[in-house]
């Protein structure tokens, strides 16, 4: 289930964000700073964040963001980290589609855009063509572990703009699901 952010969920969000298994794949690429620097940068530039909990237990697992909103343009970006736990895995899909549906039900935009380092691209592998179209890669982008990596700009758009077979399933339909669900 998907949670408002609160306080509570610094150190969580900062043992994801430093954490040497999954860091570098996030907003600080691997980077450390102080708790304290962690905390005032939460929402630069955040439309939207809420935390991936467990339902059985209420474990925070995840992290979605909607960052860069262009209102008059009509998109944004959007952020996930989960927890390294394979057993996670799901929530976090699950999580990121009922986010995405939020975004498209709440705000006027076009299309959602997901900025990835090519390191991480494999993770995007199966939406791509399906409900993911690239839209830009840009080479040698990001430097990270010794070399540069190209960045993919993904896009996804809203359903109906170009066809449901763009639009993960979930967000088909009259009826969006709720953000908060128990």
């Amino acid at each position: 289930m998907l949670v408002p952010f609160h306080r509570r969920h610094i150190a969580f969000l900062y043992s994801l964000a430093t954490d040497p298994a999954i860091g570098f794949r996030w907003r600080l690429r691997g980077g450390v700073p102080s708790i304290e620097s962690f905390e005032a940068s939460l929402w630069q530039a955040v439309l939207c964040q809420l935390i991936i909990e467990t339902k059985s237990n209420q474990q925070p697992v995840g992290h979605v963001v909607a960052y860069n909103p262009n209102h008059n343009s009509g998109h944004c970006a959007v952020a996930i980290i989960m927890d390294a736990n394979p057993s996670y895995k799901s929530l976090g899909l699950d999580g990121l589609q009922v986010f995405l549906g939020h975004l498209f039900s709440v705000y006027s935009f076009r299309k959602i855009y997901f900025e990835v380092p090519s390191y991480n691209i494999g993770q995007f592998r199966s939406a791509l063509g399906r409900y993911l179209t690239v839209e830009a890669q840009l080479k040698e982008h990001d430097y990270f572990a010794g070399q540069y990596w190209d960045t993919y700009v993904l896009s996804l758009w809203r359903p109906g703009v170009r066809g449901p077979e763009n639009s993960p399933r979930v967000l088909l339909g009259t009826g969006m699901p709720p953000v908060w669900h128990g």
